[in-house]
């Protein structure tokens, strides 16, 4: 058959040009492998050139020391301070857990001694128990499901004890604390039909080829070229699919973030208080901390401002004490430890 197929090659043409099995192979070559190649290329380049320009510092301009009219509106400090310090982890925890202390959803109250576990949580709002939000997943790795104790070094205890426990509520806190960095859209993500089309398009590719080499007097090189144009094709479309940066909103909010970082930083080397209310400073406090200022500088802060809830949540109110700020950082840290440890048995 193949003798057939390169006879009739042979004696082939096109608008009277006659085709030659030298060139069938050369055209083979280009379109299952060249083709792709060059479509990597470009698409490499082009992904390069949007890092650099993601990656330019943005001009941030100078911060008014007005938070709501500087950031973002209905900004959080937990959710904000994901993308500008690159990830989820202990400190938005933390944040996330003084967001329901504030909003009076959730006590945190010092025990009588740090063998007692140091902090008993109370849960005021009782729907916290059965929601599904961030907050919801916050409480539940407060109160680990099962643990007698309600209080910090309980929740540890427990963790340490029943590593699996750990695993459903620090994915679900991960999961759904990314989630609200989404909702904000300073992530966006791409249709997720992209996900079928990847495996499609490269068995396509494959078979297609694989069911012309017989036209070609290479199939060597034939058949290395159709296996790695697909993985080619695989690669330019995972390159396209899933989460991306929303470059304009990202920077600005980023830029506007960097400025009150870099305003907050001025008033405590100065030794200012912050302006506004009470409400205000302490928000702006939380912003601090979620902008990755270190515990004992926005304590510092907050005591020159006279922020007292703000000074008992980041200092130890007693000997032997950690602070609330540091207690719920173990806490977390403890957890995610027990869950890789459970994932690993």
């Amino acid at each position: 058959m193949a003798l057939g197929i390169e006879a009739m090659l042979g004696h082939a043409s096109i608008a009277g040009v006659p085709v030659s099995q030298d060139l069938v192979n050369v055209a083979f070559v280009v379109v299952f492998l060249g083709i792709p190649l060059v479509v990597l290329l470009v698409a490499r380049l082009c992904a390069a050139r949007r890092d650099r320009i993601e990656r330019r510092a943005p001009k941030a301009a100078v911060f008014s020391g007005e938070l709501l009219e500087e950031l973002p509106a209905g900004a959080r400090p937990e959710v904000l301070g994901i993308p500008f310090c690159g990830q989820v982890g202990r400190r938005t925890f933390a944040l996330s857990v003084l967001s329901l202390l504030r909003d009076g959803r959730l006590a945190m109250t010092p025990t009588d001694s740090p063998g007692e576990g140091a902090y008993r949580f109370d849960v005021l709002d009782r729907s916290l128990l059965a929601g599904t939000d961030l907050a919801s997943a916050t409480v539940r790795v407060c109160l680990p499901e099962g643990s007698p104790d309600n209080t910090v070094g309980g929740a540890i205890a427990r963790y340490v004890k029943k590593p699996d426990d750990a695993r459903d509520p620090v994915r679900n806190f991960m999961k759904l604390a990314n989630a609200r960095v989404a909702e904000e859209k300073y992530l966006s993500e791409k249709d997720g039909e992209l996900g079928n089309a990847t495996a499609a398009l490269m068995l396509a590719q494959i078979i297609v080829g694989s069911c012309l080499i017989a036209f070609t007097t290479l199939p060597g090189l034939s058949a290395i070229a159709v296996v790695i144009g697909g993985f080619v094709v695989l690669i330019c479309v995972q390159g396209v699919r899933g989460p991306r940066a929303d470059a304009d909103k990202l920077r600005e909010a980023l830029a506007r973030a960097d400025a009150h970082r870099r305003w907050i930083v001025e008033r405590c080397r100065a030794g200012e208080a912050l302006l506004g209310s009470a409400a205000h400073v302490d928000r702006t406090l939380r912003f601090a901390l979620a902008f990755g200022l270190s515990d004992e500088v926005v304590a510092g802060l907050a005591r020159s401002s006279d922020d007292d809830s703000m000074t008992q949540f980041l200092a130890p109110p007693a000997e032997g004490f950690p602070s609330p700020l540091r207690a719920l950082e173990e806490l977390f840290d403890v957890a995610v430890h027990e869950d890789y440890r459970a994932s690993d048995s």
